[in-house]
């Protein structure tokens, strides 16, 4: 992982992965479990959200005018340096 590719065509991907999963996961007992903590939990709370889909990741990040591609490329670049991490 020194040098990840970070390609537009890969970030899509990976949207639908995460998508995929969501939607494999939705009705497990779990998950179900979850979303009634969520519901009950503080809105301010850091743990107030589940998983994403290709609606959280991607149409809402453009409506907003976002381009989910350049919006990964600056967290990467702002985020992803050595000092900043640990083992």
């Amino acid at each position: 992982f020194i040098s990840p590719k970070l390609t537009a065509s890969a970030t899509e991907r990976e949207i639908n992965a995460v998508d995929s999963e969501h939607q494999m996961r939705i009705t497990d007992d779990f998950r179900r479990q979850l979303a009634i903590l969520l519901v009950e939990a503080d809105p301010n709370h850091p743990y107030h959200w589940g998983s994403g889909n290709k609606t959280s990741l991607l149409d809402d990040v453009e409506k907003q005018g976002l381009n989910i591609h350049s919006e990964l490329l600056k967290f990467y670049d702002q985020f992803y340096s050595a000092n900043q991490m640990t083992l």
